[in-house]
């Protein structure tokens, strides 16, 4: 008889223990904040011998195999026992990563024992506590795209008065999802506390064989601000950071030009949240996935839109209305022309008449009437969703004709 492999447990590294702030997103990730336990298994000894293979891997950790993966720790105010189950998180880009969470709780920062089997042996891990006073990181703030087609250039900026050692940047290709790449994350890499903006084609080549970059699926970049433990930025692996929040924002590897785009970082009933400083007399553009219209509101604070530039790639008017001085009004307005609105600008305006065929990404240019932030929302019109503000009465025109409330600059198809 052939000797049989003699199993032994699995090999495991960098557990690690991190407060953890996560964005809303469109990739599946529950948002929140959260106690986030990590640890990568590098091999695992099976009947055919020991693998470093990650289909191999996961497929010995299942529990339908023998195997296990879980973290454990005492409630330190209650004093009983926690447990939480670990799921594989890998890919190709970074290993066999294994994590699970627990909702932000100071009873339970202590350590946490990390534990795996293969159905053989158990390999257990214990992490670093959380310091006591540790808060949660807010997140990166201005995310915008700049470039054409599969070499787009990403720019962002740090909260204000927030601790920065280091980002990391991860890009997700829901076209690449598999057992072993269940996000379909197929790029992460760790970069200064410097770096602000970078394109995908510097760091593409950090890509696992077999992956790309293409314009066939949806994508996704995550920005993570990274506080470490030691205070520095010359180590940025998971087991030295403390704290991370994580945004994510949707973007298509389309032509943007040498226009920056800014692109939602959060998503609230179907809205898209922006979030990015203005100033007046200066046009931002904004890009979500296309609808065949859309409502556009500014955040609380916010200085009103003061003016509205829609894409030029279809021929047909769009159909364009708001409220203003407790009336509504409906426009007809080209692509590429300049809307501006009544004195004062408005906080909400309707685009309706979109052929959403025609586009990949629904640039939008808008402009304010003063110095502030947009935290406001794009949302797109469903079927069953917000109805446009009612079209205006021929007479209230009239009347604010003679009145001379309606003699501001603004330029308009024909009715």
């Amino acid at each position: 008889m052939a000797p049989q492999s003699v199993r032994a447990a699995p090999t495991v590294s960098s557990p690690f223990e991190q407060l953890y702030n996560l964005g809303t997103n469109t990739i599946g990730f529950n948002p929140g904040q959260y106690i986030r336990l990590g640890a990568t298994v590098t091999s695992v000894t099976g009947p055919n011998g020991t693998s470093n293979n990650l289909d191999v891997i996961r497929t010995e950790l299942l529990p339908a195999n023998g195997g296990f993966a879980q973290a454990s720790t005492t409630n330190l105010v209650t004093g009983n026992p926690v447990l939480r189950t670990m799921n594989y998180a890998g890919s190709p880009a970074i290993g066999a990563l294994y994590t699970a969470f627990a909702a932000d709780n100071p009873a339970l920062r202590g350590p946490w024992t990390l534990s795996f089997s293969d159905g053989s042996g158990t390999t257990s891990r214990t992490t670093q506590a959380i310091p006591q006073g540790a808060t949660q990181t807010p997140f990166v703030q201005s995310v915008a795209v700049t470039g054409a087609g599969n070499n787009p250039t990403f720019s962002w900026a740090p909260p204000p008065g927030t601790t920065v050692n280091g980002y990391r940047i991860n890009i997700y290709d829901q076209g690449q999802i598999s057992p072993t790449s269940p996000n379909g994350l197929v790029l992460s890499q760790n970069f200064a506390p410097n770096v602000t903006s970078l394109s995908l084609s510097s760091f593409a080549n950090q890509l696992p064989a077999g992956y790309n970059i293409d314009g066939s699926s949806k994508k996704t970049i995550e920005i993570n601000l990274l506080q470490t433990r030691d205070g520095g930025s010359s180590n940025l692996s998971n087991p030295n950071v403390l704290a991370l929040s994580r945004v994510f924002a949707d973007f298509t590897t389309t032509n943007t030009g040498n226009v920056q785009v800014y692109l939602p970082t959060a998503y609230v009933n179907g809205a898209k949240v922006f979030d990015f400083a203005v100033q007046p007399g200066v046009t931002y553009h904004i890009d979500p996935i296309p609808a065949t219209g859309y409502v556009y509101e500014i955040g609380a604070g916010d200085p009103n839109f003061a003016s509205v530039t829609l894409p030029d790639e279809q021929s047909d008017p769009y159909q364009l209305s708001f409220m203003w001085g407790g009336l509504s009004f409906l426009e007809t307005v080209l692509g590429g022309v300049e809307y501006f609105f009544p004195a004062g600008g408005v906080s909400q305006f309707t685009v309706t008449g979109i052929d959403s065929s025609l586009f990949t990404a629904f640039i939008t240019g808008l402009s304010f009437t003063g110095a502030g932030q947009f935290t406001g929302t794009q949302t797109p019109i469903l079927p069953d969703g917000p109805t446009p503000v009612p079209e205006p009465g021929m007479l209230w025109l009239l009347v604010l004709a003679s009145l001379g409330l309606w003699g501001v600059s603004r330029r308009t198809a024909g009715a």
